[in-house]
Formats: C-alpha cells, structure tokens, sequence
C-alpha cells in the first residue's frame, strides 16, 4: 500500500506534497498595483500610510485563491507567503524555455541559409564556441572552387593543423579538442588563393 509523502518542517507536518504545475502562466496573469489604504476610515487596522505594493485581493481570488484568505471580520487579505513558490518555479520555467530556445538557436546548423542567399564563399563561425571536446565549422563553397584548404594557427601565428577541403556547396569541418592543447587558436579556409574568412576559436580544459 502507497503511503502519503510526509514532510516535517518544524512542528508541522506536511502531506500531498506536489510539483506546482502552469506557474509561468498563473504568473502572467498577475497584475501588481501600486496603492494606499485608506488610513482615516480604517483606523483600528493599523495600515501603513503611504504607497505600498501588492495586488488586489479580489483579482488575485480568480487566479490563486489559495493565497486569499478571509479575516474574521469577512475582509479578504493575502498570504504573500504563499506567492513565493509560484514565483520561484516560473522563473524556472521560464529559464527553462529561453535555455531550450537558446540551444535550438545554437544548434541549428549554421550554415542553413547560406544557399538561398546564393552568396561566394564564406566561413562561419565554429559552434559550440568555447569548446572542450568537438566544434564544428560551417562553411560554403560554390562549385567552380577548385582548390580550397583549411588552416588552424596558435596565437604566435603558427600552422597547426591543415585540412584538404574537397566538399562544395554546404559543408561542415569538425575539430576535436583531443587534437589540440587548450588556448585559443585562429582558423582561416582558402579559397583558389583567396582568404574566404578567419575566425577565433577557444579549446578549454574544464
């Protein structure tokens, strides 16, 4: 038989407990306000005079009314306590969605594009970047190329690395961090004697 999850917090018990789920969108619909009490007509409640910040209690029923508790004397005031951790996981959801985006964004192959713009030959910037196992390189070359090579140098200008390119059109030039010492390193592809692009990478160690 499945016992109820308990959780102990001081002297209180807590059970049922459950992830917060559609934080982002109950956030979205909160609308904070600036306001006042009205502190002449409302004198035995001790309000604070001045601007506060909040939000009103009969919008926040319609969309959290777990925060919204009624006082004995049938006025509606909120548990901020209890926005806190619906604050907390739509961050998190919200992180989570830009992270996946960004990483849709990355990864898309880089050089996609480069054939409808029907454009002479080009060398993309190598992704990921900083990298510490393998990067790749997009590049572009269009059919008349006859002869094209790609460079790796050190910061000293140093050829260290030096590859035959024979694919045109779209293509992709990967570099393994295990080939290389971690530092950063400049790459250029040649085109029939021409420089089509230089760019810089970075290998870390960690």
């Amino acid at each position: 038989m499945d016992l109820p999850i308990v959780l102990r917090f001081g002297h209180h018990q807590t059970i049922d407990i459950k992830a917060i789920d559609g934080a982002l969108n109950k956030v979205l619909k909160l609308n904070g306000k600036s306001y006042e009490f009205k502190t002449d007509e409302f004198k035995s409640r001790n309000f604070n005079k001045g601007t506060n910040f909040g939000f009103i209690s009969q919008e926040l029923n319609e969309i959290l009314p777990e925060a919204v508790n009624i006082d004995s004397n049938g006025y509606q005031c909120i548990n901020y306590d209890e926005i806190i951790p619906l604050l907390v996981e739509a961050i998190k959801e919200q992180n989570a969605k830009i992270i996946a985006l960004t990483n849709k964004i990355n990864s898309q192959d880089v050089t996609d594009n480069l054939e409808e713009l029907n454009i002479g030959a080009t060398l993309a910037r190598n992704y990921p970047n900083p990298f510490k196992e393998n990067t790749s390189i997009g590049f572009f070359l269009p059919t008349n190329i006859k002869n094209a090579v790609f460079y790796v140098y050190d910061l000293q200008g140093k050829q260290i690395k030096s590859i035959n390119v024979t694919e045109r059109e779209l293509g992709t030039i990967v570099i393994k961090g295990s080939e290389l010492q971690p530092g950063i390193y400049y790459y250029s592809l040649i085109a029939d004697g021409n420089i089509v692009g230089t760019e810089k990478m970075i290998l870390t160690d960690t």
